[in-house]
């Protein structure tokens, strides 16, 4: 959109279908990249699976004004086995996502897992037995911590009453 609220004609998003499901997530990278996370499993009729099966997904894109393209580099295959509803991206090209999900790429992440810039887990993220909920919303703390909320009521294992630190 303009800062006036219309339509930026001039933003070029979809040369073709667009994506196949909802869209519910989206993080602008520092360096100027888009994230975008969801129940989609195709973006112009590129279609995304995990080994055969359709996959909820997550992609960046290279937003090089007007035009936005998928970034090849990023790899995020096989994605997860539920929804991210939530992305924060930081500096440095990672990401994290949170959401309704048990794996990442075939590892498990409960609900949260933090993505490097090639969408391959960073191993340097452990979220240990991960939360027992669902995530939905996350913020940055000034210290660099993160507040996560949710439908969880538990984060390995401790009580947390949908909200936690980490």
């Amino acid at each position: 959109f303009n800062v006036n609220g219309s339509e930026d004609d001039g933003f070029a998003w979809s040369t073709g279908f667009g994506f196949d499901d909802p869209v519910r997530a989206l993080a602008l990278r520092p360096e100027g990249g888009l994230v975008v996370a969801g129940e989609f499993t195709r973006f112009d009729n590129d279609h995304w699976t995990n080994e055969g099966r359709p996959t909820k997904s997550i992609a960046q894109f290279d937003v090089i004004d007007p035009h936005v393209n998928l970034d090849p580099q990023f790899d995020a295959a096989s994605s997860t086995d539920g929804i991210i509803y939530a992305l924060l991206a930081g500096s440095g090209g990672s990401i994290i996502a949170g959401g309704d999900f048990s794996y990442y790429r075939n590892q498990s992440h409960s609900g949260i897992v933090q993505i490097n810039r090639y969408g391959y887990a960073d191993a340097a993220f452990n979220s240990g037995t991960g939360f027992n909920n669902g995530v939905r919303c996350f913020a940055q703390a000034p210290d660099g911590s993160l507040i996560v909320g949710g439908l969880f009521t538990a984060y390995n294992g401790t009580p947390c009453g949908h909200i936690t630190r980490l």
